[in-house]
């Protein structure tokens, strides 16, 4: 499962749909009453018949006071949301006697149908099964539902059925396997790469801080796109223009004419949360965030930065930063250069990661001079959502990309990064340096993210 940074909830993660938006899993609670009554009010009578094996209404109502009816801790249920909105529920009863078994069902919106939502619910449900002591999940399923029997077959953990008079009685084994994390990586693989697209390969960019005012990031930013030839469309947000550089500017990002694939998020840190939530609200898809002031200076900066992350993820947007000089692209088809530094466009095929600026400005400018050339540089900053891991595996197969280089601070899941490096570096070179082994390094790490133009 692809999951982002944990939010604020208790046991919820923001996952990657297969489509490449965000959902997040959480336990279900008391006051999910009157979503999970839609969920179900908008269902097709199909599903609910290959759901509950009956055409009545009122087993769905019954069904949802059962699954929020405080009981023994024998039944256990998850709902996944989109957009606030519950979008599907799983959950789990412990068989009687049988302590290692549980009986589990799942239902998903009709509308959201194909977009991973059911197995992200099945994974999600097997972890905190498991840490139950649940060892093996048993369903019985309609032979006709061919949905349900697609998703436990292809969701790699290890699975029998036998039928018997049209239906399917299904047992999972909730104990991973080599092909379960082989099925897992391979979806996160997909998704990853779906969900960085509009970050790495965007056709519309709102520079949000955009201004005429040279040295100033908002202004330097714009410039290197226009200077690169960017070959999508350029909006400016700033509510003292009404153009910024030749582009045509807008107040707020609510007054985007389009909604960008990728807001460049140039303002002081105490603006940033309304500039995320304007954003989200436009349907903007993804954020680069380049300002400074969020966990490299504290506790108070950590608040700030899960905060400005819960926010994106509850808009469906993945977040590049914070603290950080910003992206580059040399393919032909983009011509991207959203950083706010002087960065040589040769086009080779190197990806660059570094959380620092500084040594991505290095990195680049030294491929030039040795006539070399940069697929793709990202500078995550302070990786607040995007990661190196999120990286590897978008460029896994993207054939622009034949060396992947790693300069980072940190590593947020240590044996997640091993293995995802392991099965890449079977097509691609991997070149990766761990900074910040001393005191002196960290400080100096935390330091130069965002103040390499300086």
């Amino acid at each position: 499962m692809t999951t982002l940074r944990t939010p604020s909830e208790p046991e919820a993660i923001d996952a990657v749909r297969s489509d490449g938006g965000l959902v997040r899993l959480r336990p279900a609670r008391a006051g999910d009453r009157a979503e999970l009554t839609k969920l179900f009010e908008r269902a097709s009578q199909r599903s609910l018949y290959l759901r509950f094996f009956s055409l009545s209404r009122e087993v769905a109502v019954e069904y949802v006071d059962r699954l929020l009816a405080r009981g023994d801790g024998s039944r256990h249920a998850v709902v996944a949301t989109v957009l606030g909105e519950i979008v599907g529920v799983a959950e789990y009863q412990r068989r009687t006697g049988a302590d290692a078994t549980a009986e589990f069902a799942f239902l998903v919106d009709d509308d959201r149908h194909g977009q991973g939502i059911g197995t992200l619910l099945v994974e999600y449900l097997a972890q905190l099964a498991r840490r139950e002591g649940i060892a093996r999940f048993e369903a019985d399923v309609l032979v006709e539902n061919a949905t349900a029997l697609k998703l436990l077959a292809e969701s790699g953990l290890r699975l029998h059925t036998d039928i018997d008079a049209g239906t399917v009685h299904a047992r999972i084994d909730l104990e991973p396997a080599e092909a379960t994390i082989s099925a897992i990586t391979d979806r996160e693989q997909a998704a990853d790469a779906l969900s960085l697209r509009f970050l790495l390969a965007p056709h519309s960019i709102a520079v949000v801080g955009a201004s005429n005012r040279p040295g100033a990031v908002g202004h330097e930013v714009l410039r290197n796109i226009l200077d690169g030839a960017f070959t999508g469309q350029v909006f400016a947000v700033n509510p003292n223009y009404q153009y910024v550089q030749g582009v045509q500017c807008v107040p707020t990002p609510e007054k985007l004419p389009v909604a960008a694939d990728l807001a460049i998020v140039a303002v002081p840190a105490d603006r940033v949360a309304d500039v995320v939530r304007g954003c989200g609200e436009r349907g903007v898809r993804g954020l680069l965030l380049l300002t400074a002031g969020f966990s490299e200076t504290g506790a108070d900066g950590r608040d700030r930065q899960g905060e400005i992350t819960a926010l994106a993820h509850r808009y469906g947007m993945r977040l590049i930063g914070p603290n950080c000089l910003g992206v580059l692209n040399t393919d032909p088809a983009v011509r991207l250069n959203a950083t706010f530094a002087a960065m040589p466009m040769r086009p080779g095929g190197l990806g660059l990661v570094s959380q620092s600026g500084a040594l991505g400005i290095a990195v680049v400018g030294a491929a030039a001079r040795c006539g070399l050339g940069i697929a793709q540089f990202v500078s995550i900053g302070n990786k607040a959502d995007v990661s190196g891991n999120d990286l590897l595996l978008a460029w896994e197969h993207d054939p622009s990309v034949s060396v992947i280089a790693l300069y980072l601070e940190s590593f947020g899941n240590p044996r997640r990064f091993a293995h995802i490096a392991r099965r890449v570096a079977r097509q691609k070179a991997i070149i990766a340096i761990k900074s910040g082994r001393s005191a002196a390094g960290a400080k100096a790490g935390q330091s130069h993210t965002a103040a390499a133009a300086s």
